[in-house]
């Protein structure tokens, strides 16, 4: 005999299991794509990425298949993205068959967590109790990922303590600064609000706390457009906040004045404590003053803007394929404006503007699409603040925070185009678009067996994906092996795993840097070229590739052929003297003395080394020349 109630209690148990089940995997989703950003490896988060987000599809796979809903919002959501997806598609008819693989994975890489947020909306909105759920699982894997990201950064920059190898210095002393700066100016406002509406007070304290480490790790990064974007969404949020609580502004201060004064005391005291390291950060006065002045990448970032704008101008529609900024930038780093510095060591991988990235990529109504998105997303958002302020409305206050501050940090970086800042505000667009007007509901034993069998399907589906992306967390860690090994002076077992990095990578960035490898460490010809080849034809206008790949046809006897590399190489850069030089050995070997002796004056004119005049010396190129 069943007891009254006891039916209902365990429907209620059940239901609670399902949605803590549904719910909690997306905190996990968070942290790892938070802690991705440490520079364990050669590229931080490169395999990371390659890994995690073909596996959320498993994840997107079993919440929408749990949903027994189609939803108006998601449906507008859905139309937008695979509208940015057809953009994505069409730049592999656009490139050389030797990029169409490259294209397509930096296509996919960029879609996965926009449709990522379309799933999230559309189980979120046919389930308002999973959609709490899911907020708080975002807010505490925040949480958690403030923690553990901030201890790491902090204690590199002011202890000196590094918790994992840098292969190649990032851009200070410990994990790339401003890649933190994108993914903190997110986690802080999840994890203030996470702390609010805790229930108990050591979680409000921890969950303070870990907002504290994040503010002092923000102001360490020295990123001045980190700094601008935290201000801008905490300034519009707080608006927000304030007209919710007019009527009771008495309250608001009372509540609100000693987490202020908490967060002030650790601005100031991460303001004043300098960062050390091998490459010693700006104070953050120094930094306010680079502002004022507009100097430093103030400068670069115009000439990236100014020549991006000209790659729109030319591919205005379809853009030039997704991914291939880096690939393309070459071709256009004068033609509006020269970029500063631009050369062999400096070649830009981003446009520092996201909008203007995936204008050029994309194309600008992709782009427009994009805006859409997040811009949908943010009135949803500010709707809800303003109608249930005590409810739901608090975690709308961290979304618009979160959103407002990683648009405004994409006017002048790349927090879109970075592994863990996109996933998470990919996420938090998919939680503002969520709808609460069913289309089609299904009901029954039948589709409830249909969802556990489809569940059981997304769950494999997510092992396969991650699985297959293995060889790409492998292949990152031989590169990074292999670049410690050429560090060290073991030139053959760098050779070995930068073939063994190639081998198992399919990303244009691995293989490029796995040839450059293979080429300081093995003076082979076409051991060299059998890396160097491959990685030419997937970045046909990176200035290293050109110029190794010239020098090992040349010395594998393909004199005209390593002309073709130099010729290309001054057409991007007239002014490389190892391009010059290599071309007056290129016409030497073919027999042109005349175009021989011209290359050689040019070469001589700007060479920083001996190797010029030495050669073009021995063959009397220069007899009747006087620098």
């Amino acid at each position: 005999m069943v007891r009254p109630g006891c039916r209902e209690k365990t429907q209620a148990a059940g239901e609670r299991w399902w949605v803590d089940s549904c719910a909690w995997p997306w905190a996990v989703l968070v942290l790892l794509m938070q802690v991705a950003a440490w520079p364990a490896l050669e590229r931080p988060g490169e395999a990371m990425r390659a890994f995690l987000l073909p596996s959320a599809f498993g994840l997107l796979a079993f919440m929408f298949w749990k949903t027994r809903r189609v939803l108006i919002l998601p449906l507008i959501m859905a139309g937008l993205a695979v509208f940015v997806a057809m953009a994505a598609v069409c730049g592999l008819v656009r490139v050389s068959e030797a990029e169409r693989w490259s294209v397509f994975l930096d296509g996919v890489l960029l879609l996965v967590p926009v449709f990522l947020a379309l799933g999230l909306s559309s189980v979120s909105g046919a389930r308002p109790r999973l959609g709490g759920r899911i907020d708080e699982a975002l807010g505490w894997g925040a949480v958690v990922a403030l923690v553990l990201v901030s201890l790491s950064g902090l204690g590199e920059a002011w202890l000196g303590v590094q918790l994992f190898p840098v292969v190649r210095p990032p851009a200070g002393p410990y994990l790339n600064r401003n890649v933190a700066a994108q993914a903190l100016v997110l986690l802080l406002p999840l994890a203030l609000v996470t702390g609010a509406k805790a229930r108990r007070g050591a979680a409000r304290w921890s969950a303070l706390a870990a907002c504290c480490l994040g503010l002092a790790f923000l102001i360490v990064t020295r990123s001045r457009g980190g700094w601008a974007a935290a201000a801008c969404g905490a300034f519009v949020a707080g608006l927000v906040w304030l007209v919710t609580w007019r009527r009771d502004l008495s309250g608001l201060v009372r509540r609100a004045w000693p987490i202020a004064i908490v967060l002030a005391a650790t601005g100031v005291l991460a303001a004043w404590i300098p960062v050390g390291g091998a490459d010693p950060l700006p104070s953050v006065g120094r930094s306010l003053e680079l502002v004022v002045q507009g100097g430093g990448s103030a400068q670069v970032r115009k000439a990236f803007w100014r020549n991006t704008l000209e790659i729109i101008k030319d591919e205005t529609l379809l853009g030039v394929g997704a991914g291939r900024f880096a690939a393309v930038y070459p071709l256009y780093h004068a033609r509006a404006v020269a970029t500063p510095d631009f050369g062999l060591s400096r070649q830009p991988e981003h446009a520092h503007s996201d909008v203007l990235e995936f204008a050029a990529e994309l194309g600008v109504p992709a782009a427009l699409g994009l805006v859409l998105l997040f811009g949908g997303a943010l009135w949803r958002s500010l709707r809800l603040a303003l109608s249930d302020p005590e409810g739901e409305g608090a975690w709308a206050l961290a979304r618009i925070a979160g959103l407002v501050a990683v648009l405004a940090h994409g006017l002048v970086s790349f927090p879109l185009h970075s592994l863990a800042s996109a996933t998470l505000a990919y996420l938090l667009v998919g939680r503002a678009w969520e709808g609460a007007s069913p289309l089609v509901r299904r009901e029954g034993a039948a589709a409830r067996r249909i969802g556990t069998l489809r569940s059981l399907l997304a769950a494999c589906l997510c092992i396969v994906l991650g699985a297959a992306s293995l060889p790409e967390l492998q292949a990152q860690r031989a590169l990074g092996s292999a670049l410690a090994a050429y560090g060290a002076g073991r030139s053959v077992e760098a050779a070995a795993l930068a073939e063994r990095a190639a081998e198992l990578s399919s990303y244009r960035h691995t293989d490029s840097l796995a040839a450059v490898v293979l080429y300081s460490s093995d003076k082979d010809a076409s051991r060299s070229l059998s890396l160097l080849e491959p990685a030419l034809a997937v970045n046909p206008h990176q200035l290293n590739l050109l110029l190794d790949t010239g020098a090992r046809r040349l010395k594998a006897g393909q004199p005209g052929d390593a002309g073709v590399a130099f010729r290309h190489a001054l057409e991007i850069s007239p002014g490389l003297s190892r391009a010059w030089l290599g071309l007056a050995m290129s016409y030497d070997a073919l027999g042109d003395r005349s175009r021989a002796a011209d290359a050689c004056r040019r070469a001589v004119e700007l060479a920083k080394f001996p190797e010029a005049r030495l050669f073009c010396e021995g063959n009397a190129y220069l007899r009747s020349f006087k620098p």
